[in-house]
């Protein structure tokens, strides 16, 4: 079970303080989510993998990353 996130909003006078408090409430949730980690947890769970074809994509992966580290 994931963690909680809890944002505190402030409250601000007008409505433009308002807007502005709501949008940074967003941007600090949008960035302890991503985190979190969740959606990339999200992604894999979308369809089951085999262990061996897990294995073969992270070795070809990895060969593709080597690749551009020496050009």
């Amino acid at each position: 079970m994931p963690a909680r996130l809890e944002i505190k909003v402030a409250k601000g006078s007008s409505s433009e303080e308002q807007q502005k408090n709501l949008e940074k409430a967003l941007k600090v949730f949008k960035n302890k989510f991503f985190k979190t980690g969740m959606t990339r947890e999200l992604m894999e769970r979308k369809e089951y993998l085999k262990p061996s074809v897990r294995k073969r994509l992270e070795r070809e992966k990895a060969i593709r990353k080597n690749k551009f580290n020496f050009l």
